[in-house]
């Protein structure tokens, strides 16, 4: 009973319905019951009786309405979207992770192998927000909550990152999932969202900054390695994108990962890391 409510905010929430319902409550109940003074003998008793009852009732009203909300168990949440808002109602609590990254540049495939389930297709494009209840495959006692959204939806991207204590920033080279051609345009468009992906974290999380922020240069198998012209492009988007992590203040760590979802052992090695942050995390929280 006494671990699934946050009892250590009882105190604040007592305070709140105090001056607030209850205390208006126990205001008329005092004032009832100071008219009895002023009322005959005939009124005065009741009066007094009744203004008595009613401010009980409200210290009564304000200690019950005050006691916490139960917490939800991540175990029967698990392989449902759940409302960012809702995350916090969680015991024991859930690891928020945050995805950042542009259309089709693979954080749907990422949280889907956190979570065990089929990689989508481009037919199961994300269109709504929501936060993924999962546990890691080698980690079925520790639940996250992977959050994704619209890559198109740069709203979702951010809010996403502001609330995340572990993020997973990804770019790509090309949209496509075949393709080896490196798209200017696409660096161009994805180095413009990182820097206002910098300002915004600057304004938010530079007093409470990220654990850690996972930079993972995505498609590596995809990468035009026999062209050194667009090889040399994609060196200079890379550095670029190095360049502002490293001068961020909004994240206490930071990897960067060259990466393939197509590749287990890229899988593997991302998962492995992630398990030792969430340790670290956990570890810097007690």
């Amino acid at each position: 009973m006494f671990r699934d409510r946050r009892w250590q905010e009882y105190p604040s929430r007592l305070g709140k319905q105090l001056n607030g319902t209850g205390g208006y409550l126990g205001v008329a109940g005092l004032l009832l019951a100071g008219s009895s003074m002023a009322a005959g003998a005939v009124f005065a008793g009741p009066l007094l009786i009744g203004g008595a009852v009613v401010a009980g009732g409200a210290g009564a009203y304000s200690t019950f309405a005050a006691i916490p909300p139960k917490l939800k168990n991540p175990a029967e949440h698990l392989q449902q979207p759940i409302a960012h808002s809702e995350l916090a109602s969680f015991f024991p609590p859930v690891v928020r992770i945050g995805t950042f990254g542009d259309t089709l540049v693979g954080k749907t495939t990422l949280k889907a192998f956190f979570c065990a389930e089929v990689p989508p297709t481009h037919a199961d494009r994300t269109s709504e927000f929501y936060s993924y209840i999962a546990t890691l495959k080698n980690r079925p006692d520790t639940y996250v909550a992977i959050t994704d959204g619209a890559g198109d939806q740069y709203s979702h991207q951010l809010e996403s990152a502001e609330n995340a204590e572990i993020l997973f920033v990804l770019f790509d080279h090309n949209r496509g999932d075949d393709k080896d051609s490196v798209v200017r345009v696409r660096l161009r468009e994805q180095l413009e969202k990182l820097i206002q992906l910098d300002s915004h974290l600057q304004r938010k999380r530079n007093e409470a900054p990220i654990f850690k922020t996972f930079v993972l240069f995505n498609k590596q198998d995809l990468w035009p390695s026999d062209d050194p012209a667009q090889m040399s492009q994609l060196e200079e988007f890379f550095n670029s994108t190095k360049k502002i992590v490293e001068n961020a203040r909004w994240t206490q760590k930071f990897q960067f990962i060259d990466h393939s979802n197509r590749s287990s052992n890229n899988m593997i090695e991302i998962e492995r890391a992630l398990c030792h942050t969430i340790d670290e995390l956990r570890e810097s929280q007690r």
